[in-house]
């Protein structure tokens, strides 16, 4: 990691610390070991840590309507589908 100020005592300390509280190798030249990270193993990191996720999407409207531009991408689920009423229809006691 790479962080503005790192000559500073304050800084210094944090990455000392970050490096004993995480394990981390000790690296003399961090921008050496960025520059060495090539599209490829960034690549195969996301493969490993998305391969399995669940994502969700939220859309308000008419499902109808958003439903099916929606299904081009895959299954969906329409968890609440509310039928609009008129405003009179929804106005609360007094």
């Amino acid at each position: 990691m790479v962080r503005k100020g790192a000559n500073e005592p304050a800084s210094i300390a944090e990455i000392w610390l970050d490096a004993e509280s995480y394990k981390l190798s000790s690296n003399s030249d961090p921008m050496r070991s960025l520059s060495r990270i090539t599209p490829a193993d960034i690549q195969r990191v996301a493969t490993r840590l998305f391969r399995d996720a669940t994502f969700a999407s939220i859309a308000v409207g008419s499902a109808s309507l958003i439903k099916p531009e929606f299904e081009r991408a895959g299954k969906v689920d329409v968890l609440i589908e509310r039928i609009e009423t008129k405003s009179s229809d929804n106005k609360t006691p007094e």
